[in-house]
């Protein structure tokens, strides 16, 4: 028991070490390929503009707050969708089904707490006008997928 927790522990050490250098290879070549650092995205309710800095930050202009959301999901996915699927499957207790045995115990701890069943409560109780706001910042991560 001890030894997979320590090889749990020295996975996500590991990981620690190499999702960095991996980032920064990754923003390399994104930074050289940018289409003069301005992209605009049409479709949506209105026209949404998304200014990329030097560094490859985007800066989101969006006549319709749902739109904003929508380009805010895209852009979130495009720089961060390893860690928020990490993060999904984490609060799930799904982690075993990409690192299989050693996060066993974590994932049977984690359904314990039933993250998923209070997210589903909450998600009952929210007000139509952020149903709207989270679907539209859902349907930017879909578009990038």
């Amino acid at each position: 028991m001890k030894l997979k927790h320590a090889l749990f522990i020295a996975g996500f050490a590991a990981l620690a070490v190499i999702a960095p250098l991996a980032y920064k290879i990754d923003r390399m070549s994104q930074a050289s390929s940018l289409p003069d650092r301005q992209q605009k995205m049409m479709g949506l309710i209105d026209q949404v503009e998304i200014q990329i800095d030097s560094l490859g930050i985007p800066s989101i202009k969006a006549g319709h707050r749902v739109d904003a959301y929508w380009a805010l999901g895209y852009f979130h996915a495009k720089d961060r969708l390893f860690q928020m699927d990490l993060i999904r499957r984490k609060m799930k207790g799904r982690l075993s089904e990409i690192f299989g045995p050693a996060t066993v115990e974590s994932d049977k701890a984690q359904r314990l707490l039933g993250f998923t069943q209070v997210a589903e409560q909450v998600l009952k109780n929210i007000p139509e006008n952020k149903i709207k706001v989270l679907d539209a910042y859902s349907a930017g991560v879909n578009m990038f997928i």
